[in-house]
């Protein structure tokens, strides 16, 4: 990720993208920089001019970014001083995961300049990021690098299994001597559990002088991906090529992607990920398979960026469009899908973003500010197909909306009228139903919903339609985010806190079967469930509800019901995404009543 350096301005408000997508913009203003990141409950805000970075805590009950409390003071600044040897630059490229932070500073190690990159963990007893690579950080020399190379021009980290993570820096002006600084990219792997010891395992050299290998770096744990935005193909100057690796140190790529034509600059910008896709971008960018080892058939050829930004998370693409716009592709291989799009007319506006599940950064240039996008419904819709039963929930609070104010305009004009009865031979285009008084689970017992009926949170739904629907939450429902009702004990780090939503009454020998949804804009794991009632108890543990849940999925074979158990089933999802519904076993054992279910939202 590149810099920016921001100073928080808490200005919060609730605007429209495009039909049936709403979102909050937080603007963040600075005196400088250019570069976001963001993920999970932390920004990380580079500012490489002043050799610094600023990073913010989400307040989870306000949805604003600040101190954690305060939507007006940053957390903690790191940095600070570009005198100090192995600080120049300090703040070019930010990655972050989990406890871990690695910042990149390619002008570090005066007078020099083999550049650095600085190790940094959240320590929680401390409340506060600690550097793990001492004050001058790790240098390029260290790493064989040359001088001048901009080494830590770019970095990425990620999960390298058990306690280790991979390290992937950049150094576009390196190369293998200094008559060919083609530029390089180095591997290293972090060792969390001895202090964050950092070592280097291999590298890869780009080809030709020039080319700015290295300036952007990716990997999705187990390929490498490196761009040379500088590449020269024949009859194409400045093309851009993108070099995918499975193999540390291997002197050949695995597949190599060449920009379509002159002034490309593939490889530019860049993000891969294993379970969904792989961007390539410079001025042009394209979405291919990254689930295939070797993607090799665009998907989706976006188009013109003008050198803006990629990023994904959960499924979402983020194209940047620099000095225009950024289009969400909520389902990006739909060639028929209509991006989401957040429009701003600044000239820098897009050179640097960063998705995190339902929360999106870019950066700007009007008084120096940056913006972070909030979606308190979420960014993905859900899809019913032509005639088939679907169990669905709603993802935010809609508290003063009825279904039709939800779901009506989906429906399409002449193809919107709801069915009052269940009798087949009504004319109208689609039903809603709900749990019946006696939660049977049969569908004797589900009861018809009129147009006046809201959706609960938390709860699950039956919806049916004569024809196929995308649905969304309308934009012209005044929905906020569901607030979080339990936070989670201490630090936990896997959810924030919990939506508790209300069961039936329990009556020994009278086994009930509940529809319950996720409230919220993010999946959850099946294992972070929780039930009870003033206290909480893993759903794993529980003495009142099976542990496995049931997903209606037409496409299993004889009964479509999907189980999800709180141990996982290979092949299987054990998550419940946004606007995703499930039934939940009573054991019949027990009378009690009060009990709720514990949602959790997750970081």
């Amino acid at each position: 990720m590149k810099y920016i350096k921001i100073v928080l301005f808490a200005l919060l408000t609730t605007l429209t993208l495009n039909a049936e997508v709403a979102y909050n913009e937080q603007i963040l203003t600075s005196n400088g920089g250019d570069g976001v990141a963001i993920s999970g409950e932390w920004a990380f805000v580079g500012d490489h001019d002043n050799c610094k970075v600023t990073i913010y805590k989400l307040n989870y009950a306000t949805m604003e970014w600040g101190d954690g409390t305060d939507a007006n003071i940053p957390f903690q600044t790191l940095g600070n001083n570009c005198n100090s040897a192995g600080f120049r630059g300090f703040g070019a490229s930010v990655s972050q995961s989990g406890n871990w932070l690695v910042v990149g500073a390619p002008e570090g190690s005066n007078p020099q300049l083999y550049g650095a990159f600085h190790v940094y963990e959240y320590v929680q007893a401390n409340a506060q990021w600690e550097a793990k690579t001492g004050k001058k950080g790790y240098q390029g020399d260290a790493a064989g690098a040359l001088d001048h190379g901009e080494f830590g021009a770019s970095v990425s980290m990620r999960d390298n299994g058990g306690t280790s993570k991979l390290l992937l820096v950049g150094a576009p002006t390196d190369g293998a001597n200094k008559n060919n600084r083609a530029g390089k990219a180095y591997v290293f792997t972090l060792d969390e559990s001895n202090g964050g010891t950092v070592t280097k395992v291999g590298e890869f050299t780009g080809e030709n002088a020039g080319d700015n290998f290295g300036l952007s770096v990716t990997s999705d744990g187990t390929r490498f991906l490196i761009g040379a935005p500088q590449y020269d193909a024949p009859g194409a100057t400045d093309a851009g090529k993108a070099y995918l690796y499975s193999t540390i140190n291997s002197t050949t790529a695995d597949k190599t992607y060449v920009g379509v034509q002159a002034g490309a600059e593939r490889g530019k910008e860049l993000s891969l990920s294993s379970t969904k896709y792989m961007l390539l971008s410079g001025n042009i960018a394209t979405a291919y398979d990254g689930t295939q080892a070797l993607p090799s058939v665009p998907i989706k050829n976006v188009g013109s960026t003008n050198g803006g930004d990629v990023s994904q998370s959960a499924g979402v693409v983020a194209v940047a469009r620099k000095g225009s716009d950024v289009l969400i592709y909520p389902n990006i291989d739909d060639s028929s899908a209509t991006p989401i799009t957040i429009a701003k007319n600044q000239t820098n506006f897009g050179e640097d973003i960063n998705l995190y599940k339902d929360q999106l950064i870019v950066n700007g240039d009007v008084s120096n500010e940056a913006y972070v996008y909030s979606f308190p419904c979420g960014m993905k819709p859900t899809h019913l197909v032509a005639n088939e039963w679907a169990m669905v929930s709603v993802p935010c609070n809609v508290s003063s909306a009825n279904i039709v104010d939800l779901f009506g305009d989906d429906m399409g004009a002449g193809n919107d009228t709801l069915c009052t009865t269940s009798d087949s031979a009504e004319a109208c285009n689609w039903a809603m139903y709900k749990d019946g008084p006696h939660y049977t689970g049969s569908s004797n017992d589900n009861v018809i919903m009129t147009a006046s009926d809201p959706m609960e949170l938390g709860k699950g739904y039956w919806i049916i339609a004569d024809h196929n629907v995308t649905l969304q939450v309308d934009d012209n429902v005044q929905a906020g985010r569901t607030s979080i009702t339990r936070m989670a004990p201490g630090n936990d780090p896997k959810y924030v806190g919990s939506y508790d939503a209300p069961l039936p009454d329990l009556v020994a020998g009278d086994e009930k079967k509940v529809m319950m949804g996720n409230p919220f804009p993010r999946a959850f794991k099946w294992t972070n469930l929780q039930i009870g009632g003033t206290s909480f108890v893993p759903l794993l543990n529980n003495s009142f509800y099976n542990d496995t849940g049931y997903v209606y999925d037409n496409t299993q074979s004889g009964q479509p019901y999907r189980a999800i158990t709180a141990t996982g089933t290979p092949g299987i999802a054990d998550e419940i995404k946004p606007y995703e519904a499930f039934w939940l076993k009573d054991l019949g054992a027990n009378t009690v009543s009060g009990l709720k279910l514990a949602l959790p939202f997750e970081k």
